[in-house]
């Protein structure tokens, strides 16, 4: 919907442009969606990391270990699913029905759909003071409760909208990237993390693919960094 239109009844014809011509009335914004979100602020909980190695393309981080929640479906089902189980709609679904502060990224991650794989598992990483033994497990049978590894990862952040089609091409500029620089990716386990909600401006969104690394090593990275 084109920026300060109005949803709510006939829209009033805008006056000729000239000097004395009123401003276009301000459309309030719902309260969750405060200007800050708008404009790409992140205010939620993200997972902590230590960067290992920044490259031309990408970093190389390191994540500590968390739990998530996830399931299997559409973006839109998968999201309002594992927004019920935190309780964003009101009583959380959730064998406490405790309340969870919303975190990010969302993470996609694929899964084989007949004879292709398909990001149509979504996660929801869990605030950092719970563990896999002490979150609420899920009322809703088709949300798992999972433990997150600690991890290595190539990181590659964007703007703009994150689509499947967006995510798959940045991930094949990765490997290409990574494999120039001499690091073996798993590939198969890649996944896409979008950290902004639907309404915030397009330019403003912070995106990332991200791939396992699996045979970083510190002392080479720093081999590397005397040799050039």
């Amino acid at each position: 919907r084109p920026l300060g239109s109005c949803t709510c009844g006939r829209q009033t014809p805008l006056p000729p442009l000239g000097p004395h011509r009123p401003p276009p009335p301000q459309i309030p914004l719902q309260r969750h969606q405060t200007m800050g979100s708008v404009l790409g602020s992140i205010t939620e909980e993200t997972p902590k990391f230590t960067v290992l190695a920044k490259k031309r393309f990408y970093e190389v981080r390191k994540y500590v270990p968390g739990v998530a929640i996830e399931t299997m479906d559409s973006d839109n089902k998968a999201f309002r699913r594992l927004a019920k189980y935190i309780g964003v709609f009101g009583d959380a679904a959730n064998e406490k029905k405790e309340k969870i502060s919303m975190t990010a990224p969302v993470v996609n991650r694929q899964e084989e759909q007949g004879e292709s794989k398909q990001l149509k598992c979504m996660q929801f990483l869990l605030p950092s003071k719970y563990t896999i033994d002490t979150a609420p497990k899920p009322s809703d049978a088709s949300i798992k409760l999972v433990h997150v590894p600690e991890r290595v990862l190539a990181v590659h952040t964007f703007s703009g909208t994150a689509d499947e089609t967006v995510a798959r091409a940045k991930l094949a500029q990765l490997l290409e990237h990574m494999k120039m620089d001499n690091l073996q990716a798993n590939a198969d386990q890649w996944k896409l993390y979008r950290y902004n909600p639907p309404w915030t401006l397009p330019f403003q969104r912070t995106n990332e693919v991200v791939v396992p690394v699996l045979n970083y090593s510190e002392k080479s990275e720093e081999a590397e960094k005397e040799s050039s």
